[in-house]
């Protein structure tokens, strides 16, 4: 069976398809769409969103191979996290450049960069492992490409915009939009700006769209139309689908029973380009109330007593706090905060979050931002195929551990009461 559909193929559904012939620029297959959106190329900012089976990563992999064929470029493509080669955009390139002839004669692929005969460099990085050092000594690059910019946190965003500063330098971004606050759809796309360019790419405007995904499609649209607009159609992911939380949290402007309530503290250190992160909440009427909350990045270990300091009365009472660092808590101790490290037992993020769930409400102070990010994106992990996962992301959970930890004794054995050395001052 071909994987290609014929040019005016009627998908199963019966929908109208556009039909988009291909610019072929000698052996090389570029949609109309996208080359249209690359022909003027003036902007700072380029954003293409959109659902799966658009080919929009594909289309930027062939357009800056274009790019660099014809002139001399050093190119930095990115992704927030990225173990290793294997995870980066490099096998999109690799694999582009072996279906071209004329890529292929002109392009080397080595170890860790692909390079052009006329000098044109292609290198790779994860945000994430070097916002803070190697991302900073790349001003030097002419287009960084950022592939999955839904997962670019603002932090790595705030570092890596202003690192890019070559005259005339640009940025491509490829994503399909998970929440309408995720900083690159924020900034980007909800903004409009006189130095950005945005398309919406989906299934229908890939002439390459094959008949597999299209049953996958098809199958998802008439089993959970929901999911379905945000997986082809490229929509905001809807919050019910993979929070964690989903209906179990509010933000709130009242703290009612705040003095006469005794105040958990909960700590989590940050580790490279994580947060530290110190919460306060408490307990009343069945409801969990987080009312404070530090949230701090690139803390160094001297800076966590004037840090943490910002919420005095958690000096004062009993911490618990992440055991990965006994090092932070012998620190903290010798400033006199009152820290013991929390047991992480086996399965503890998962009896954690039912125990949290099982309040009539968690409500979150409106001021704590941070918190309230970490809530909307604390998410189940999701498959290629759109479905979900019962595991849970290794991401956003800074605030929702130091959550954890604080309530760490109830979680353990059930509504005991937290044994204190010092009574809590409200």
């Amino acid at each position: 069976m071909s994987t290609m559909p014929p040019r005016n193929h009627k998908h199963l559904d019966s929908e109208d398809v556009i039909p988009f012939d291909t610019f072929t620029m000698r052996s090389i297959p570029v949609t109309e769409k996208i080359y249209d959106f690359f022909k003027t190329f003036d902007k700072r900012y380029y954003v293409l969103h959109g659902g799966r089976g658009s080919g929009k990563s594909w289309q930027v992999a062939i357009h800056l191979l274009l790019f660099g064929y014809k002139k001399k470029l050093r190119i930095l493509c990115c992704r927030e996290t990225m173990a290793s080669l294997d995870d980066s955009s490099i096998t999109l390139l690799k694999d582009t450049i072996e279906r071209v002839p004329e890529f292929k004669a002109f392009y080397t692929i080595q170890k860790n960069k692909i390079m052009g005969r006329n000098g044109t460099e292609f290198k790779f990085k994860g945000l994430r492992e070097n916002a803070v050092s190697t991302v900073k000594s790349s001003e030097g690059f002419d287009i960084c490409w950022i592939e999955e910019a839904q997962y670019v946190t603002r932090y790595s965003l705030d570092v890596v915009i202003p690192t890019i500063r070559k005259s005339g330098s640009k940025f491509i971004f490829t994503m399909n939009p998970e929440n309408e606050d995720d900083p690159v759809y924020a900034d980007f796309i909800k903004e409009e700006r006189d130095d950005t360019a945005v398309a919406q790419i989906n299934w229908r405007d890939n002439p390459f769209f094959s008949s597999e995904l299209n049953s996958d499609r098809c199958y998802l649209k008439h089993k959970d139309f929901d999911k379905y607009l945000h997986v082809w159609e490229g929509e905001i992911l809807r919050q019910s689908f993979l929070s964690v939380f989903y209906g179990c949290w509010e933000v709130t402007k009242d703290l009612p029973g705040y003095y006469e309530s005794k105040k958990y503290y909960g700590m989590d250190f940050g580790f490279s380009n994580d947060p530290s992160t110190l919460v306060e909440c408490y307990i009343y009427n069945d409801c969990l109330y987080v009312s404070d909350l530090v949230y701090e990045y690139g803390l160094k270990l001297k800076h966590y007593d004037k840090a943490f300091s910002q919420m005095p009365l958690a000096k004062l009472g009993n911490v618990r706090a992440d055991n990965s660092r006994a090092e932070s808590i012998d620190y903290l101790r010798d400033f006199g905060w009152d820290v013991r490290e929390c047991d992480k037992w086996a399965g503890c993020v998962e009896d954690g979050v039912e125990y949290l769930k099982n309040f009539d409400k968690i409500y979150i102070y409106e001021d704590l931002r941070a918190a309230i990010v970490e809530a909307k994106k604390y998410e189940f992990k999701q498959l290629r195929n759109g479905a979900i996962t019962r595991y849970i992301k290794d991401d956003y959970n800074h605030f929702w551990d130091a959550l954890r930890y604080a309530l760490e004794d109830f979680i353990t054995r059930g509504n005991t009461p937290l044994p204190t050395r010092k009574e809590n001052i409200a």
